[in-house]
């Protein structure tokens, strides 16, 4: 019995399938600190199969914070930053994915910065696959946040360009976040998206989805505050968009955020009033929102220095001596009101 018992375990076969504990499409991650320095010396094999093994294993690695400083010290990211033009597509995809989990810490997002990954990554976002590039831009996006010097990069760099240039012509999911991408810039450089032509391009976007037009607006806003973004948002015809977008609940505190920024202006007013921006302003009062309030009555307040747009206003008094003993329930609970009484003195100032 013992002896035909080892000459079967002689003849034994290994099974077919793998234990269902086991992941085939991952690596065997190390224990503990060895775990990243394992991971990147497979990034850098020739054997493709055990690079995308290795990918997907650093894919669920860097979701825990811990792991993503433990990657920026092994040098993962320059691993990464190499296989962005890699020929394989799930190399790419897998790679921008990880970036994108790493760029969700303060940490990751200061290392993609200072290691030189913005470009490759900027160069990831023209990649055929939809899913890359949408991971690109999301990490792009989240390294060019406030306080983060990435914005400044992208300057330097001569990425905005490119930037508009994704917002005008790409899929709608990558237009979103490459509008949220221009926004950061905006906060940092606003004459980099002038000369990039960033206004005719948003212009046109504000005929886009509501989420997309509510983007668009807020970018045209961030332009407006520059004197010569204001005067070109009146050229490209921004001011007859945003006015009708005031009719929409999703887009109206962006609407009149930048109409607010434009108005400033003599020729901006002045446009404004040619499309009977008062009476769209005034239906826009009623929106129960607080945000929605007060870049309205801050508009209202703007435009009411137009001799026109004073005599229209005088039909919004009623509505606005109400918002006077308004509280809101924001940090500033008294915005609305005050906002209002400076609108009214505005609308009943004589000359």
């Amino acid at each position: 019995s013992d002896l035909s018992n080892m000459a079967s375990s002689q003849y034994a076969r290994a099974p077919d399938q793998l234990p269902p504990h086991i992941d085939a499409t991952k690596s065997s991650v190390a224990y503990g600190v060895g775990a990243l320095p394992k991971i990147n010396a497979e990034l850098k094999t020739g054997d493709l199969v055990t690079k995308q093994r290795a990918l997907c294993s650093l894919c669920d690695l860097v979701r825990n914070p811990e792991h993503v400083k433990n990657s920026v010290d092994a040098g993962v990211l320059v691993s990464l930053r190499d296989l962005l033009a890699h020929e394989d597509d799930t190399v790419r995809l897998k790679s921008t994915e990880v970036f994108f989990h790493i760029s969700s810490h303060a940490l990751g997002r200061r290392a993609i910065v200072d290691q030189g990954c913005l470009v490759p990554l900027a160069k990831a976002c023209a990649d055929k696959g939809l899913n890359i590039r949408v991971n690109a831009h999301g990490a792009l996006e989240r390294s060019t946040q406030y306080p983060s010097s990435g914005a400044g990069a992208l300057v330097d760099n001569k990425i905005v360009q490119f930037l508009v240039d994704k917002i005008a012509t790409d899929d709608d999911a990558v237009k979103e976040i490459a509008l949220d991408t221009l926004y950061n810039v905006l906060r940092v450089d606003v004459a980099a998206a002038l000369f990039a032509k960033a206004i005719p391009a948003l212009v046109v976007l504000l005929a886009g989805p509501p989420s997309i037009a509510r983007k668009s607006a807020r970018n045209i806003s961030s332009i407006s505050f520059d004197p010569v973004g204001k005067l070109e948002a009146v050229t490209c015809g921004a001011v007859p968009p945003l006015v009708e977008l005031l009719g929409n609940g999703a887009t109206r505190a962006a609407a009149a955020g930048a109409l607010m920024s434009i108005m400033i202006t003599r020729e901006g007013k002045s446009a404004a009033i040619a499309v009977d921006t008062p009476k769209a302003l005034m239906a826009a009062l009623a929106d129960p929102d607080e945000a929605v309030k007060i870049n309205v009555v801050k508009a209202i307040t703007t435009l009411s220095e137009h001799p026109a747009a004073r005599e229209a206003f005088q039909a919004a008094l009623p509505a606005l001596q109400e918002l006077t003993s308004s509280k809101g329930k924001g940090a500033d609970p008294d915005a609305v009101a005050r906002f209002a009484g400076q609108a009214i003195a505005s609308i009943t100032w004589k000359p």
